[in-house]
């Protein structure tokens, strides 16, 4: 049995503010790290803030994006940011921080 594409949201390992949805990212004031236009973690983060009826100017976006899923990674366990949306294969058992989204 092989390992499928999962998306979702990405947090630390140790996941110190307990994040485990995109409403969290803005109930604790958590930066998000975010993807650049055309990407398809940027359209389904889009996508599920508006299912979730949160609005970008909610969130507190770091100023950088990241130009690819390791680069969201990358900059969540460097500190820089808190959580991103990010497609990868595995997570659900590889990634520690690692919560799926229903869609």
């Amino acid at each position: 049995m092989g390992m499928g594409w999962q998306q979702g949201l990405v947090v630390a390992a140790s996941n110190p503010l307990t994040i485990t949805s995109l409403s969290d990212l803005t109930c604790k004031k958590a930066r998000l790290i975010d993807r650049q236009e055309g990407t398809f973690s940027k359209v389904l983060l889009d996508y599920l803030l508006d299912q979730e009826k949160i609005a970008r100017n909610e969130l507190y976006i770091v100023n950088k994006l990241a130009r690819t899923e390791m680069g969201i990674g990358l900059t969540i366990a460097s500190c820089k940011a808190d959580g991103g949306i990010a497609v990868c294969i595995g997570c659900k058992t590889t990634a520690p921080g690692f919560y799926p989204s229903d869609n």
